[in-house]
């Protein structure tokens, strides 16, 4: 039978995913509770109406009836009960509503604190009792762009783990913070200002570097000099070599998460290994001098891409360092590149369709609608709209909103059944040929994973992807979707993929949202 703690759980995660005083299908609880562990026969209760009956305190049933007449019983949560004033806090009470909990880094903070977890505990419950206790003890560290707090856990080694966050700046989502980090040991927050990965737009770290003149005349003459390779998606309006703008931009990033970055003793000549080759498989060089313009506050300014030992600038790299630059290294272990279909996947459905239900494509959402006008109505603005902007992305989080209503219950479960279907055709096709699961750096968190194909609505043609990570269980956790420029764009900066669902000439849309 339920214990208090386990009743005040319940309550609380199906408040935060339903709210309080709306009608609710038991089953509808019943999915949100299972896909956090708890299950009325495991608890002791022949089924989940008995276990809800037993949490009169929380919730009440109501009889309704359908449009023919027919009676059904349905339940509410009833609002929490009205507790002694306490001084206010400038931090609200539910850490969801402090900041966007990105699925990654979560599992990063499980990784850390899994020796401290009891059979019913999670991560996410863990980390919002830490940021309640570092609320109401002014704990919480804000400067700047960063905001930090100690969680009261230790590692493994006895390390304090800490969090760290930085400002959000995720489109429709008015939440102030984003999670970005897990820390052990004693951080010191002046140190700690946010990455350029934890900024808004992280491929402006080459930007703020150097000043890099025209981007397609730069980029026309480093497509010209590396092997052959198609640098912009199929149906791209400008060939402006859009591919290899992002590729190098994020290398840029990845190199400086390394420090391979080289500067020359006396800071006049920096360079970096762009990760690309020539026809003669030699390495290339991005080149950069000081920039002397007084008015500008970019330290540097590109000068060529070249070879070492090359006239001008490839000589300057054999004579200023003892060893050329090395390349971005993402990968340490060969494990790191296959995809284990016998290992258990598990699915974060809720934030799919929650925060990325706008990367699934229009078609598959109008036909999966088709029963629903008002979210066909929602469909047909978004058509109208650029995909990725705020008007479309305000669209989406409306769909999104309407799938967690009692009315579009059924369409969520539709398509957590499609999706689930496209991840098991997935896997089978994976056993076939292992270079169907495509290896892939993602830059906002700094991390190396895998992806699959998703096919939603042909069994052969790939509509989004899935992001899925190894945890230390050796079990994988799917944690998000990505469109397929998306994830191409971060699957080019480990090599050019060799994928038969995940080409350039195959990629509609060469801008991502």
């Amino acid at each position: 039978m339920l214990t208090a703690k386990q009743k005040q759980e319940i309550y609380d995660l199906l408040t935060a995913t339903f709210g309080v005083e709306k009608p609710l299908l038991v089953a509808q609880a019943g999915n949100c509770l299972a896909g956090h562990g708890y299950h009325a026969k495991d608890l002791g209760y022949k089924g989940l109406n008995k276990m809800m009956e037993d949490m009169p305190e929380y919730v009440r049933f109501e009889q309704a009836h359908t449009e023919d007449g027919n009676p059904f019983w349905q339940m509410v949560l009833k609002p929490r009960k009205k507790e002694k004033k306490a001084a206010r806090s400038k931090y609200p009470e539910d850490i969801r509503s402090f900041a966007y909990l990105p699925g990654s880094t979560l599992e990063i903070f499980h990784e850390k604190i899994i020796h401290l977890m009891k059979q019913d505990d999670t991560a996410l419950q863990m980390l919002s009792t830490a940021y309640q206790t570092a609320a109401r003890k002014k704990r919480i560290t804000e400067k700047d762009d960063t905001c930090m707090f100690p969680t009261g856990l230790k590692n493994k080694n006895g390390e304090e783990i800490s969090v760290f966050f930085a400002r959000n700046t995720r489109k429709n989502d008015d939440r102030p913070w984003a999670l970005t980090r897990v820390y052990e040991g004693a951080p010191n927050p002046e140190d700690f200002s946010p990455t350029p990965a934890e900024r808004a737009n992280p491929g402006d770290a080459l930007e703020d570097f150097a000043v890099i003149g025209s981007w397609t005349d730069v980029l026309r003459t480093l497509a010209e000099m590396a092997l052959p390779e198609q640098w912009d998606f199929q149906d791209s309006k400008n060939k402006n070599f859009y591919i290899l703008r992002q590729y190098l931009k994020y290398t840029f990033l990845r190199l400086k998460h390394e420090e391979k970055l080289m500067v020359n003793d006396e800071g006049t000549f920096a360079a970096f290994n762009t990760g690309l080759l020539t026809i003669h498989y030699d390495d290339i060089y991005a080149c950069f001098e000081k920039n002397h313009d007084p008015t500008s506050a970019i330290p540097w300014r590109f000068s060529s891409f070249c070879t070492e030992g090359s006239r001008g600038d490839g000589q300057r790299i054999t004579i200023h360092f003892a060893q050329p630059p090395q390349p971005a290294a993402y990968i340490t272990e060969v494990s790191d590149l296959l995809y284990d279909t016998r290992c258990r996947l598990a699915v974060n459905y809720d934030h799919i369709l929650s925060d990325n239900i706008g990367r699934i494509p229009l078609p598959y959402l109008r036909d999966a609608c088709n029963r629903y006008p008002e979210a066909l109505a929602l469909i047909d603005k978004a058509e109208k709209c650029h995909s990725g902007s705020p008007a479309y992305n305000k669209y989406m989080r409306a769909l999104a909103s309407f799938c967690e209503t009692q009315e579009g219950s059924l369409l969520s479960e539709r398509i957590r059944s499609d999706f689930k279907r496209a991840i098991d055709k997935a896997t089978k096709r994976i056993r076939w040929d292992y270079k169907t699961a495509v290896p892939i750096y993602y830059p906002a968190y700094n991390l190396l994973s895998l992806m699959i194909p998703l096919c939603l609505d042909s069994d052969n043609i790939a509509d989004v992807a899935l992001l899925v990570e190894k945890t230390e269980s050796g079990n994988y956790l799917g944690h998000t979707i990505l469109t397929l420029p998306m994830a191409y764009l971060d699957a080019r900066l480990l090599c050019r993929p060799h994928s038969d669902w995940l080409r350039p000439n195959l990629i509609s849309n060469g801008e991502t949202n």
